[in-house]
């Protein structure tokens, strides 16, 4: 999902700057990242999952469930979800998760902003942090 071009949202500008308000630093804006999704996103959820190979190769994404987030200490470079059923414990990048119809509106809208977050390019820490 990175690279892609991605018009501005004001309503997701405004939903973001409202997540991240007030963090001046990395680790603030993993936090606050991390207790929107958490309050949003309800589990389990269907999702198509798609790792950074299959979409060069053109593959289709895979069915997954979704069974809830990676401890916050595996999130430090991306906000990561834990799949069920075969994939039991494995934890993917959440940009790489796209949910189906069947899992709830807020659902859906949280994980679009996140994938907003992603493919404007945004990220945790700041020029000055790197």
């Amino acid at each position: 999902m990175v690279g892609k071009t991605v018009v501005r949202d004001e309503e997701r500008e405004q939903r973001i700057a409202r997540i991240v308000a007030g963090c001046d630093e990395e680790y603030g804006r993993i936090a606050e990242w991390y207790g929107y999704l958490e309050e949003h996103i309800h589990f389990p959820f269907a999702a198509l999952y798609r790792t950074a190979t299959a979409v060069s190769r053109g593959q289709r994404p895979e069915p997954v469930e979704v069974i809830d987030l990676a401890c916050v200490d595996n999130c430090t470079d991306e906000m990561r979800v834990t799949l069920g059923a075969k994939k039991y414990g494995h934890d993917v990048p959440l940009s790489q998760v796209q949910p189906t119809d069947a899992a709830d509106e807020q659902t859906r809208q949280a994980i679009g902003d996140w994938h907003y977050w992603v493919q404007r390019g945004y990220h945790f820490w700041t020029e000055t942090e790197e």
